[in-house]
This record gives structure tokens, C-alpha cells and sequence, in this order.
């Protein structure tokens, strides 16, 4: 016998009494769910925020000594 499933209602119920950095973990959990669903030989583009990017901005310099480069960068 298969196991009870919440209706949508309780799982809202449930949303709505959750702070907005908890709503933001669902919603990010629930997309990861439904990229496994998607169809194979789909390109999916992961987005991320732009403070994130920022951070590394600068870390890799094109073209230079990637060891020289790495060694700086952990001094």
C-alpha cells in the first residue's frame, strides 16, 4: 500500500509559517527536484547571484603562470 501523500494545501500551510531564507531553501530544493525530471540532452543553465561571481572576480588571471598564478593567490 502506497503511503499517504500531503495535498498541496498542507504543504502551503506549512510555507507560509516559514521565514523567507527557509521559503528560499524550499523553493531551491523543490527546482533541484524537478531538474531530475527533465528530459536528457537538455542544456540546463545553473544561475547563481552576482555577489557570488563577484567574490571571484580577480582570483584567475588569463594568459599568466597558472602556478605562479595559484601560489600568489594562497600567500
Amino acid at each position: 500500500m502506497r503511503p499517504q501523500v500531503p495535498s498541496r494545501e498542507s504543504l502551503f500551510k506549512v510555507v507560509e509559517e516559514m521565514s523567507d531564507d527557509q521559503v528560499a531553501e524550499v523553493l531551491d530544493f523543490a527546482r533541484f527536484i524537478q531538474s531530475r525530471t527533465e528530459k536528457k540532452g537538455k542544456v540546463i543553465v545553473k544561475t547563481g547571484s552576482f555577489e557570488n561571481f563577484k567574490k571571484l572576480s580577480g582570483i584567475v588571471s588569463l594568459g599568466g603562470d597558472a602556478v605562479v598564478d595559484s601560489e600568489n593567490y594562497w600567500d
